[in-house]
Parts: C-alpha cells; sequence; structure tokens
C-alpha cells in the first residue's frame, strides 16, 4: 500500500470503500501494519517498523484539501486525486492515528527476542 505521512508521523492512504481493508475499518478502526524498509520476493521484508492505531475515513472535503499537499509532495500525486475523492465510487482519504511505534528483535544483551516500543519525536 503506498502512504504518506505528516509530522506527527499519522499515515495516510487511499483506497476504495468497496475495498475490503476499508469495510474492515468501518466495522473496528483499530489496526495494525508494518513499514518495510525494503520488500523483495526472495527476502521478504528486509527490516521493519511495526504500528498500531486507529484509522478513519477523511470525509470531508476542506480536511482532504489540507492532506493533498503531504500526497503531492511525497508520491508526486496530481490535483485529479481530489476530484476523485468528490466521487462516492472513487478513491478516499484515510488517516491512521498511530498510537503506538515498535520493533521486533534482539535489542539488548538478554539475548531474548520481543516487543520493544520506538520512542518517537
Amino acid at each position: 500500500m503506498h502512504f504518506v505521512h505528516d509530522r506527527d508521523l499519522n499515515l495516510y492512504f487511499r483506497s476504495l470503500q468497496s475495498r475490503r481493508h476499508s469495510q474492515e475499518i468501518k466495522l473496528n478502526p483499530n489496526v495494525a501494519g508494518n513499514v518495510c524498509a525494503q520488500y523483495s520476493l526472495e527476502e521478504g521484508c528486509g527490516g521493519a517498523i511495526y504500528f498500531e492505531g486507529q484509522a478513519e475515513l477523511i470525509s470531508d472535503s476542506k480536511t482532504r484539501k489540507e492532506v493533498f499537499p503531504l500526497f503531492e509532495k511525497q508520491l508526486k500525486s496530481e490535483v485529479k486525486i481530489l476530484d476523485d475523492a468528490n466521487s462516492q465510487e472513487g478513491h478516499q482519504f484515510y488517516k491512521i492515528n498511530i498510537s503506538e511505534w515498535f520493533a521486533y528483535g534482539k535489542f539488548d544483551d538478554s539475548g531474548k527476542s520481543g516487543k520493544h516500543s520506538l520512542k518517537m519525536n
């Protein structure tokens, strides 16, 4: 999934409301995912950070216009994505409010692998 982020490290993405993840968000906004440093079919995810948070549909045009510059700058999106979002059948904007960032692995001398919270400033 292509996404962009804001200064507070919230994530934004676009999706059709008919997609399964969009339907699931409607029923339960709690989400989890990861951001891979690089992904290949041969090696999988070459290091990742994980997140938990709540996702929401951005339904008002004012907020979509405020978020659009993130897509324009980070993904080189064109202004026509705003027109697309004005249609119920078009790709809508979603925001993930991140509540926790973390990593899994061995990060201390104990030799035990585990979940480690990451402090993002």
